[in-house]
């Protein structure tokens, strides 16, 4: 992700169990409208260790997630709150059975 001037935030974490997955979260934050105002965000999920990306359509070891504008910073960001909660409510679940 790049760009004139644009100027992102960041931040990144390593998640260490039986396999490693590093995070990177990038943002310009909210600009004000849609892609044309300069909103940028993206997500990369990196392999660091033993972790399995089935299904992934490209050979490398990490999966890339770009969104622009700010409705779409949004949505994303409320999307993959909700996938955590469901994965770990049906993970909870089946342990239950």
């Amino acid at each position: 992700m790049s760009g004139n001037n644009v100027k992102f935030v960041s931040a990144e974490k390593d998640f260490i169990g039986a396999c490693m997955l590093g995070v990177t979260v990038k943002t310009t934050g909210l600009c004000g409208g849609d892609s044309g105002h300069g909103g940028r965000s993206e997500i990369v999920l990196s392999n660091h260790g033993g972790f399995c990306f089935n299904g992934s359509d490209n050979e490398t070891d990490e999966i890339v997630i770009r969104c622009a504008g700010d409705a779409e910073l949004e949505m994303l960001s409320d999307a993959l709150v909700f996938a955590g909660t469901v994965l770990k409510s049906l993970a909870e679940a089946k342990e239950k059975l």
